[in-house]
């Protein structure tokens, strides 16, 4: 299904697949709730309607470990701080979105975000010293996309 979906809702079937039993790719598609079946059975493709038919399995436990560059405690507070005295209240410095007009109540200020403009986070080495102009008050919305543009770029500094 999930393949079919990619390609357009063209039919797979199952000479679409290579790998074998134990395979990562057999464990992967099992894992994600899908059927596998063998290249010599017979099949009849279902595809539901629409996503609004599908269920999908959520709510497992999972472990994660990862590494993760530290960032100092209190900047970002400290940049919101500068900002609102600068300019009265929290606006997103890409869009001008004003959260707090825009949703009717100081709560809005929840999606203004803190970017580091200068020097993107993964090219900080240990100790790096971070000034508040270095930073930006972003809407949610401009944060995820600029880090969007970022991992697709070649410069993780490109979009200063």
């Amino acid at each position: 299904m999930a393949l079919s979906m990619a390609t357009g809702g063209q039919e797979v079937v199952p000479k679409n697949f290579t790998g074998g039993e134990g395979s990562a790719c057999f464990r992967l598609l099992r894992a994600a709730g899908y059927s596998v079946i063998a290249k010599d059975a017979e099949t009849t493709t279902t595809t539901p309607a629409n996503d609004l038919e599908q269920e999908w399995a959520e709510g497992s436990v999972l472990l994660v470990s990862h590494l993760k560059r530290e960032r100092s405690a209190g900047l970002a507070k400290a940049k919101k701080t500068q900002y609102r005295r600068f300019h009265g209240r929290l606006t997103c410095e890409r869009c001008g979105l004003d959260p707090v007009k825009e949703y009717s109540s100081e709560d809005g200020e929840a999606c203004i975000e803190v970017h580091h403009a200068k020097v993107h986070v993964s090219e900080m080495l240990p100790g790096h010293k971070t000034s508040l102009d270095d930073l930006q008050c972003l809407c949610a919305n401009c944060h995820r996309f600029i880090h969007r543009q970022l991992r697709q770029s070649d410069s993780p500094t490109a979009l200063q």
